[in-house]
């Protein structure tokens, strides 16, 4: 399996937060067709666009450029060791990197 290209990490962010592509283009500033056609990989988005799309999904440029998610050793914990599939394995690392970029920003 192939990992996910820049216009699938985009996509599935956004619906990972529960944004349509409206309230992401209004908070970046561009129109809902522009977020399509980033979606569809008709267009990358500018590198100002890159740094706006990584702050509203709270990750860096480079984990939206497809750097993996590094596996905090203290998830595994809380996870108890069940046998998750890698969907799930995603879904709890991604909410400590949520955590962890909000406990950065001093925000609660």
């Amino acid at each position: 399996m192939n990992p996910p290209t820049l216009a699938e990490r985009i996509r599935e962010e956004r619906e990972w937060i529960g944004a349509t592509r409206e309230q992401l283009g209004d908070e970046l500033g561009v129109s809902p067709a522009v977020v399509e056609t980033w979606e569809a990989g008709e267009l990358v988005p500018s590198e100002v666009d890159m740094m706006r799309l990584a702050r509203f999904f709270r990750l860096s440029v480079a984990r939206l450029h497809g750097e993996p998610l590094r596996e905090d050793p203290k998830l595994a914990v809380l996870c108890g060791g069940a046998d998750l599939t890698h969907g799930d394995r995603y879904e709890v690392a991604r909410f400590g990197e949520y955590l962890r970029n909000k406990a950065q920003e001093g925000t609660p």
